[in-house]
């Protein structure tokens, strides 16, 4: 019997309890590697153990893989990025590497079906003493297109993303987390997508 459990983070946690590595990387399908990325991401953490959770930069490129001008927002510094986090999550989740132990610590992926990663993140950094960085090169194109997952703007979707913000609102009196729920609001988010529209023309 073959039983099929909806939503990424299920897929995710299951996918980790396959492994035995001291270290897993995270993509999506389409999106493209750059052939050093693993190597220097394994370097870095080899050499600071206390980072859990190790991104980059990445270039945005389209359907057919031409690079976009928008920029995916990066911070480097474990405090920049955790600082940030109850407003919106600097780290791009197919460019990361993480140490197993860390998500293990956090006992995995928990959340619904949209920002199962931020929410992670936000939990690491609350929970956990592990910490955050992103390299400053681009080791990865992460394809942005229509069917994403995480586009839109739904009411489903700012539902649930803006649930687990004000729990951990409600969990630490971080007033950012409240301006995070309205940063992904649908009126807000239809502002960006056509901010974003524009930038392309240039």
């Amino acid at each position: 019997l073959i039983v099929s459990i909806p939503g990424l983070a299920n897929a995710l946690n299951f996918g980790l309890s396959t492994i035995n590595t001291k270290y897993v990387a995270r993509m999506d399908a389409d999106d493209i590697s750059l052939k050093n990325r693993f190597k220097e991401q394994i370097a870095y953490l080899e050499e600071n153990p206390n980072v859990g959770v190790l991104g980059c930069k990445v270039d945005l490129i389209n359907e057919s893989g031409e690079k976009l001008n928008d920029k995916f927002i990066h911070l480097s510094t474990h405090k920049k990025i955790v600082r940030w986090l109850p407003v919106f999550n600097s780290m791009c989740h197919p460019a990361l590497m993480f140490h197993t132990k860390c998500l293990q610590d956090i006992g995995g992926y928990k959340y619904g079906f949209h920002s199962e990663d931020h929410e992670l993140f936000i939990r690491i950094s609350r929970e956990t003493g592990w910490e955050f960085a992103n390299l400053k090169n681009v080791l990865l194109k992460y394809r942005r297109h229509n069917n994403q997952i995480t586009g839109g703007g739904s009411l489903k979707i700012f539902s649930q993303v803006a649930g687990f913000l004000i729990m951990h609102f409600l969990k630490s009196g971080n007033i950012l987390f409240l301006f995070g729920a309205i940063w992904v609001s649908p009126p807000i988010l239809w502002i960006k997508k056509k901010i974003r529209a524009f930038i392309r023309l240039f």
